[in-house]
Protein backbone atom coordinates (compact mmCIF):
# COMPACT_ATOMS: atom_id res chain seq x y z
CA UNK A 1 0.00 0.00 0.00
CA UNK A 2 1.23 3.44 -0.85
CA UNK A 3 0.92 5.73 2.18
CA UNK A 4 0.86 9.20 0.64
CA UNK A 5 -0.18 11.13 3.74
CA UNK A 6 0.01 10.79 7.49
CA UNK A 7 -3.30 9.09 8.24
CA UNK A 8 -3.78 9.97 11.92
CA UNK A 9 -2.81 13.60 11.30
CA UNK A 10 -5.16 13.86 8.34
CA UNK A 11 -8.08 12.48 10.32
CA UNK A 12 -7.24 14.54 13.42
CA UNK A 13 -7.13 17.72 11.30
CA UNK A 14 -10.49 16.89 9.74
CA UNK A 15 -12.70 15.60 12.56
CA UNK A 16 -12.79 16.07 16.31
CA UNK A 17 -13.91 13.38 18.75
CA UNK A 18 -16.99 15.29 19.92
CA UNK A 19 -20.32 13.51 19.82
CA UNK A 20 -23.67 14.84 18.61
CA UNK A 21 -25.11 17.37 19.10
CA UNK A 22 -21.63 18.95 18.81
CA UNK A 23 -20.44 19.26 15.21
CA UNK A 24 -17.11 17.43 14.67
CA UNK A 25 -16.00 19.23 11.50
CA UNK A 26 -12.67 20.99 12.05
CA UNK A 27 -12.16 22.28 8.52
CA UNK A 28 -14.16 25.29 7.36
CA UNK A 29 -14.17 24.03 3.77
CA UNK A 30 -15.83 20.75 4.74
CA UNK A 31 -19.46 19.72 5.15
CA UNK A 32 -21.07 16.53 6.36
CA UNK A 33 -24.06 14.20 6.55
CA UNK A 34 -24.91 11.79 9.36
CA UNK A 35 -27.24 8.83 9.65
CA UNK A 36 -28.23 6.36 12.37
CA UNK A 37 -26.04 3.40 11.51
CA UNK A 38 -28.28 0.98 13.40
CA UNK A 39 -31.17 1.48 10.98
CA UNK A 40 -29.36 0.09 7.94
CA UNK A 41 -27.69 -3.16 6.97
CA UNK A 42 -24.89 -1.15 5.35
CA UNK A 43 -24.78 1.42 8.22
CA UNK A 44 -26.31 4.22 6.09
CA UNK A 45 -29.05 4.49 3.47
CA UNK A 46 -28.18 2.59 0.31
CA UNK A 47 -28.87 5.63 -1.88
CA UNK A 48 -26.35 7.63 0.17
CA UNK A 49 -23.65 5.01 -0.43
CA UNK A 50 -24.51 4.88 -4.14
CA UNK A 51 -24.35 8.69 -4.46
CA UNK A 52 -21.09 8.79 -2.46
CA UNK A 53 -19.41 6.05 -4.48
CA UNK A 54 -20.63 7.46 -7.81
CA UNK A 55 -19.30 10.92 -6.95
CA UNK A 56 -16.06 9.32 -5.76
CA UNK A 57 -15.67 7.58 -9.13
CA UNK A 58 -16.04 10.89 -10.93
CA UNK A 59 -13.78 12.89 -8.59
CA UNK A 60 -10.93 10.41 -8.13
CA UNK A 61 -9.00 8.05 -10.34
CA UNK A 62 -7.90 6.06 -7.26
CA UNK A 63 -9.52 2.65 -7.43
CA UNK A 64 -9.28 1.93 -3.71
CA UNK A 65 -10.55 3.40 -0.47
CA UNK A 66 -8.62 3.21 2.77
CA UNK A 67 -9.87 2.07 6.17
CA UNK A 68 -8.53 1.95 9.69
CA UNK A 69 -10.13 1.11 13.01
CA UNK A 70 -10.51 4.15 15.24
CA UNK A 71 -8.63 2.36 18.01
CA UNK A 72 -5.68 1.76 15.67
CA UNK A 73 -5.59 5.23 14.15
CA UNK A 74 -3.75 6.81 17.08
CA UNK A 75 -1.37 3.83 17.25
CA UNK A 76 -0.02 4.69 13.82
CA UNK A 77 -1.02 1.36 12.31
CA UNK A 78 -1.26 1.21 8.57
CA UNK A 79 -4.69 1.42 7.00
CA UNK A 80 -5.96 -1.26 4.66
CA UNK A 81 -7.09 -0.70 1.11
CA UNK A 82 -10.66 -1.58 0.24
CA UNK A 83 -11.91 -2.12 -3.27
CA UNK A 84 -14.18 0.79 -4.13
CA UNK A 85 -17.85 -0.19 -4.13
CA UNK A 86 -20.45 -1.63 -1.79
CA UNK A 87 -19.10 -5.14 -2.27
CA UNK A 88 -15.65 -4.00 -1.14
CA UNK A 89 -17.14 -2.26 1.89
CA UNK A 90 -19.24 -5.29 2.83
CA UNK A 91 -16.21 -7.56 2.56
CA UNK A 92 -14.24 -5.23 4.84
CA UNK A 93 -17.05 -5.03 7.40
CA UNK A 94 -17.35 -8.82 7.60
CA UNK A 95 -13.61 -9.37 7.83
CA UNK A 96 -12.32 -9.87 11.38
CA UNK A 97 -15.48 -8.45 12.96
CA UNK A 98 -14.89 -4.95 11.60
CA UNK A 99 -18.64 -4.27 11.56
CA UNK A 100 -18.59 -4.35 15.37
CA UNK A 101 -15.85 -1.74 15.70
CA UNK A 102 -15.61 1.99 15.12
CA UNK A 103 -13.60 2.77 12.03
CA UNK A 104 -12.75 5.39 9.42
CA UNK A 105 -12.97 5.12 5.65
CA UNK A 106 -11.04 7.80 3.84
CA UNK A 107 -9.37 8.87 0.64
CA UNK A 108 -5.64 9.02 0.13
CA UNK A 109 -5.96 12.54 -1.24
CA UNK A 110 -7.54 13.81 2.00
CA UNK A 111 -10.81 14.99 0.42
CA UNK A 112 -13.18 12.93 2.57
CA UNK A 113 -13.63 10.73 5.63
CA UNK A 114 -16.49 8.47 6.69
CA UNK A 115 -16.53 7.74 10.41
CA UNK A 116 -18.58 4.75 11.45
CA UNK A 117 -19.07 4.51 15.19
CA UNK A 118 -21.60 2.49 17.17
CA UNK A 119 -24.37 5.07 16.71
CA UNK A 120 -23.75 7.28 13.69
CA UNK A 121 -22.25 7.04 10.24
CA UNK A 122 -20.75 10.45 9.49
CA UNK A 123 -19.86 11.31 5.89
CA UNK A 124 -17.58 14.36 5.72
CA UNK A 125 -15.55 15.94 2.98
CA UNK A 126 -14.62 19.04 1.09
CA UNK A 127 -17.55 21.22 0.06
CA UNK A 128 -17.10 20.57 -3.68
CA UNK A 129 -17.24 16.81 -3.23
CA UNK A 130 -20.08 16.92 -0.69
CA UNK A 131 -22.11 19.30 -2.87
CA UNK A 132 -21.93 16.75 -5.68
CA UNK A 133 -23.07 13.93 -3.39
CA UNK A 134 -25.90 16.01 -1.91
CA UNK A 135 -27.08 17.08 -5.38
CA UNK A 136 -27.29 13.40 -6.39
CA UNK A 137 -29.49 12.81 -3.34
CA UNK A 138 -31.94 15.60 -4.22
CA UNK A 139 -30.33 18.66 -2.64
CA UNK A 140 -29.61 20.05 0.80
CA UNK A 141 -33.26 20.25 1.91
CA UNK A 142 -33.89 16.62 1.01
CA UNK A 143 -30.72 15.42 2.74
CA UNK A 144 -31.63 17.46 5.82
CA UNK A 145 -35.02 15.70 5.90
CA UNK A 146 -33.32 12.31 5.58
CA UNK A 147 -30.99 13.12 8.45
CA UNK A 148 -33.81 14.48 10.65
CA UNK A 149 -35.85 11.32 10.00
CA UNK A 150 -32.90 9.13 11.03
CA UNK A 151 -31.54 11.08 13.97
CA UNK A 152 -34.64 12.71 15.46
CA UNK A 153 -37.65 10.98 13.91
CA UNK A 154 -40.97 12.05 15.36
CA UNK A 155 -39.57 12.64 18.84
CA UNK A 156 -39.01 16.04 20.37
CA UNK A 157 -35.45 17.24 19.74
CA UNK A 158 -34.43 17.57 23.39
CA UNK A 159 -30.67 17.16 22.82
CA UNK A 160 -30.26 19.59 19.92
CA UNK A 161 -29.71 17.22 17.01
CA UNK A 162 -31.43 19.72 14.72
CA UNK A 163 -28.50 22.06 15.32
CA UNK A 164 -26.07 19.21 14.65
CA UNK A 165 -27.75 18.50 11.31
CA UNK A 166 -27.78 22.17 10.31
CA UNK A 167 -24.15 22.55 11.41
CA UNK A 168 -23.02 19.65 9.21
CA UNK A 169 -24.85 21.04 6.18
CA UNK A 170 -24.15 24.76 6.79
CA UNK A 171 -20.97 24.89 4.67
CA UNK A 172 -23.03 23.68 1.69
CA UNK A 173 -25.54 26.48 2.19
CA UNK A 174 -22.71 29.01 2.49
CA UNK A 175 -21.13 27.81 -0.76
CA UNK A 176 -24.35 28.15 -2.75
CA UNK A 177 -24.52 31.49 -4.61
Amino acid sequence: MNNTCCWPDFIARSLSNVTPPDVPLLREDWAGMAFDRNLYEDFAPNDVWVAWLTALSEHSADIAMCAVRCSECSDGRSPVEIERGLDGLRYYWLEDGNFMRDHYLFSRDGRWVVKLDQDVTLFAGDVTFLADVVARLGGVEHVEKMMRRDLIGTAEDVVGLGGYIKGLLAPLNASTP
